[in-house]
């Protein structure tokens, strides 16, 4: 797997899990302009996350996890990318 592939399940997982068509989501995307990430939809992307890529967050991995690139550099470093 490689990057681009990393970049495009994310964004089809953070469409599934905010209901957002997968154009929706860019370098911007963060918890705070995408108007379904609240603190349930949050754990619901970190548990899909987890399991599209098959890989566990720790507890303060989890909490920094609020933006796509900051999803995508969690990601990669866990997948040595």
């Amino acid at each position: 797997m490689n990057k681009n592939d990393i970049e495009t399940q994310i964004k089809q997982v953070m469409a599934a899990v905010f209901s957002l068509q997968l154009d929706a989501i860019d370098q911007t995307s963060n918890n705070e302009n995408v108007s379904k990430w609240d603190s349930i939809s949050h754990m619901n992307l970190v548990v899909a996350l987890e399991d599209s890529f098959n890989l566990e967050f720790l507890d303060k991995e989890i909490s920094a996890l609020t933006s796509y690139p900051k999803i995508l550099e969690s990601i990669c470093l866990k997948m040595n990318i």
